[in-house]
């Protein structure tokens, strides 16, 4: 499921932790009943482009993962610069790492 309104993202970032990388910004909720996912990338990212494919390697490295979570989770991911740079692999393995290290959701 993906966020879509103002509301549920709000909700995220006044309740939930935060968790930075170099390649985005992790905003966490853990006591929701169904697991879902925003995804930002602003206009400092680039143009529509480049935007879209910062979100679809946020996307993807979520959907990667989610089969591992053992407990439902809401995320709001907002894409950095550099995220553009890497590969899929790599951003996968930085999320596992950020869960691991926040929330323990695998």
């Amino acid at each position: 499921m993906t966020l879509k309104k103002k509301g549920d993202f709000d909700q995220v970032f006044d309740n939930g932790e935060k968790a930075v990388s170099r390649y985005f910004v992790l905003y966490i909720l853990n006591n929701t009943t169904k697991t879902a996912a925003g995804f930002i990338a602003s206009k400092k990212i680039g143009n529509a482009v480049k935007r879209n494919r910062a979100k679809r390697l946020l996307r993807q490295s979520f959907r990667n993962i989610t089969p591992g979570l053992t407990k439902p989770l809401t995320a709001v991911f907002i894409a950095r610069g550099n995220i553009l740079k890497v590969k899929q692999q790599i951003v996968d393995a930085e999320l596992k790492k950020i869960l691991l290290k926040t929330a323990s959701q695998i």
